[in-house]
């Protein structure tokens, strides 16, 4: 082997050199290949990743609300005081209380009403 890195018994002759040129034009080839595949791989694999943490910031999202929603309705059932709730209110109440007037309540004039129900026999007196 010479100095230069011919191979022996090519000598010092342009063949060498020839063979070795064309060995490594076909290396710069192939990484240029290389290159460009790895670099539509990158391309790719870049896309991939903006969705992905396009995903993740949906997602965190998603938790925050849900957490917000669990922790409200865990509020709102620790202030409330009855077991079940009276929902929204009416938009026309009836007054509170009792109804006036001699007709309503316990001392409502029965025996009024008794006796008008009551079936009257010929003869028989009131």
């Amino acid at each position: 082997m010479s100095v230069r890195g011919v191979s022996k018994g090519m000598g010092t002759g342009s063949g060498g050199r020839k063979s070795e040129i064309a060995g490594l034009r076909k290396r710069v080839r192939d990484l240029k290949r290389e290159c460009a595949r790895l670099r539509a791989e990158n391309k790719r694999l870049s896309a991939e990743k903006s969705a992905a943490e396009r995903q993740i910031e949906l997602l965190h999202a998603e938790v925050a609300r849900l957490t917000a929603e669990l922790e409200s309705s865990q509020r709102s059932r620790k202030r409330q005081a009855a077991p079940f709730s009276k929902g929204p209110p009416k938009a026309k109440p009836r007054r509170p209380g009792r109804k006036p007037g001699r007709k309503y309540g316990k001392k409502a004039p029965i025996a009024c009403l008794w006796i008008q129900m009551r079936p009257l026999k010929s003869n028989s007196i009131l």
